[in-house]
Parts: structure tokens; C-alpha cells; sequence
């Protein structure tokens, strides 16, 4: 049989919270277990974004892009959210290293970076564009879910030209 327990909605940011249904005074049954736990998820929490970075490239070496996420507000539980590369006109491996990670807020901790290795090269090519996602969000909503990185080429291309004497000498 099942029971209905009706739960009061709020706006209010809080942490989970726990209630039990006891079962008691029982007639004509025996009871196997007489106390159920019930859950109350928040769902009052802050939304969470990321912004977007360039960094110039380098022509050696490795330079990180600095990634914010922000919420739009302390919580008061802690907040984990997943963030993953993905290739836009940058390729992974060559251009930067791609992340799978989770990043935790603590409670009241309203940002939080994350660094994308940038590979220096001196390839003559145009600027070039990855994005970092934020995925699977605990504690949060998501409000804006992608960092677009842009990786801005500082190579040149020398030309070289040929001359001689002018006509006259």
C-alpha cells in the first residue's frame, strides 16, 4: 500500500533534508520494517555559467586558459558540476589537451577555475576554437554550459623578395 506525504515548496536554499514514516499499532499482519526514510531534495540552489577565453599560443611550450565558473549565488550545500573538452577547429592533442574533470564548490565558494593546457607550435594557420561543457550538475542549474577557448595564432609568414640594381645604375 502505498502513503502519500505531501511536502510544503519553498525558494529557500537549504541542504537535503530528511524525514521517516514509522509504522505502528499494526492489526492481523507482522511488520518487517517499521520505519521509511523520505528525501527532500532542494531545488532552490544557484545557477552556475562559465565564460569565454582567448590566449595567444605561443610558438613552444604550453600556456593555460583560464576557464571561471560563477553561480549566481553562495549555497549553502556543497555544488559539483563535470566540465569536458570538445573540439571546435582546435584538435585535441595538438592544439591543447582535452580535460574530464568535476569541480567541487564548497559551501559559500561562489567561483572556480579551470586551466586548459594551450600547446605552443609555429604553424601558420588561423585562429582556432575548442568549448569546455559543463555536464551532470549536483547542487545547481546550469544557466550558461559553454566556454568557448579561442586559441589566437601569433605565427607570420616571412616573404622574402629579390631585387637588383635599379635600371639607371
Amino acid at each position: 500500500k502505498s502513503v502519500v506525504v505531501l511536502i510544503n515548496a519553498d525558494t529557500v536554499d537549504e541542504t537535503q533534508e530528511t524525514f521517516f514514516l514509522d509504522i505502528s499499532n499494526v492489526q492481523n499482519a507482522t511488520v518487517g520494517v517499521s520505519r521509511g526514510n523520505g528525501f527532500i531534495v532542494d531545488d532552490d540552489g544557484p545557477t552556475i555559467s562559465i565564460n569565454d577565453v582567448s590566449v595567444t599560443e605561443g610558438n613552444s611550450g604550453m600556456k593555460a586558459a583560464t576557464f571561471t565558473l560563477t553561480l549566481s549565488g553562495p549555497s549553502v550545500e556543497t555544488i559539483a558540476i563535470r566540465a569536458i573538452t570538445s573540439p571546435g577547429t582546435a584538435t585535441a592533442s595538438t592544439d591543447y589537451n582535452s580535460i574530464n574533470t568535476v569541480l567541487i564548490f564548497s559551501p559559500g565558494t561562489v567561483t572556480r577555475t579551470l586551466d586548459v593546457t594551450i600547446l605552443g607550435d609555429t604553424n601558420l594557420e588561423s585562429n582556432e576554437t575548442y568549448s569546455v561543457n559543463l555536464s551532470e550538475p549536483f547542487g545547481t542549474t546550469i544557466s550558461d554550459g559553454e566556454g568557448i577557448g579561442t586559441i589566437l595564432d601569433d605565427d607570420t609568414l616571412l616573404i622574402l623578395e629579390q631585387s637588383g640594381p635599379v635600371p639607371q645604375q
